[in-house]
């Protein structure tokens, strides 16, 4: 497998995410993501990202 067939392993998509971020959360701040992730019907991770999307300044 050449180096550019590893990259296309999974689904194609027009927005693809490139950057990994480690991060730690106490117990209020999980519960809150995890809520908002089970209302919304989304991932953690997407919660997350609407956070940030949510620091833009207009």
């Amino acid at each position: 497998m050449t180096e550019e067939e590893k990259r296309r392993v999974g689904r194609p998509t027009n927005d693809p995410k490139e950057t990994r971020m480690s991060v730690s959360f106490n117990a209020e701040q999980a519960k809150l993501i995890s809520d908002y992730s089970q209302e919304k019907g989304i991932t953690k991770a997407e919660a997350v990202r609407h956070g940030v999307n949510k620091l833009k300044v207009k």
